[in-house]
């Protein structure tokens, strides 16, 4: 069964957390999602295993959906779509990373003179 996590070092999901990690990862899976492309190319398992034991731990990241993009794309995928945006969230609408860039505008003279004298 494919949406059957494998543990990793042993590790096993609590039962009351499995379910949400499933469903938080099963896109790596999904035969209708971004990946369908690359399946069949690049054996989403291990990455899908690995972003439940991640989760499970309390480690929401991207990580291994960035790293199944990269093993994809490095295999020759180039139809696929990405769930990772631009700020480097899964999922996300690229708002989250907004807040670490200012917008500065500079009033003056515009005849200067640069440090060089020029």
């Amino acid at each position: 069964d494919p949406t059957s996590p494998t543990p990793l070092g042993g590790y096993v999901c609590p039962a009351e957390i499995l379910p949400d990690a499933q469903a938080y990862c099963s896109t790596l899976i999904s035969t209708r999602g971004p990946y369908e492309n690359c399946l069949n190319v690049v054996n989403p398992q291990p990455y899908y295993s690995a972003c439940i034991n991640d989760f499970c731990q309390n480690n929401i990241s991207c990580a291994s959906y960035a790293l199944y993009e990269e093993a994809c794309r490095r295999s020759g995928v180039r139809r696929m779509s990405s769930v990772v945006d631009e700020c480097g969230v899964c999922f996300g609408d690229g708002s989250s990373c907004l807040s670490s860039f200012s917008v500065s505008s500079i009033w003056g003279d515009p005849h200067f003179t640069t440090l060089d004298g020029s």
